[in-house]
């Protein structure tokens, strides 16, 4: 058996391929997670700003907060 034809797989190659494909598989459903979990952080802090917009137009000019002078 040489390590040179493809179809010759030993048992610790095997076992060290399955190894990986597990760890990639964990790795994908961990991004999946996160990138699900951006998503909603996204989603929830655009919702906050149209809240703190809509706040804002609501508000008479007097009542605007006072802006501050930009510093040169």
């Amino acid at each position: 058996m040489t390590t040179n034809e493809p179809e010759t797989m030993t048992i610790s190659m095997q076992v060290a391929l399955e190894e990986e494909v597990e760890r990639l598989d964990a790795a994908a459903k961990a991004s999946r997670n996160r990138i699900l979990f951006l998503a909603q952080s996204n989603a929830n802090l655009k919702a906050r700003v149209a809240e703190l917009e809509a706040e804002l137009a609501a508000l008479k000019p007097a009542e605007m907060p006072a802006k501050k002078p930009k510093a040169n």
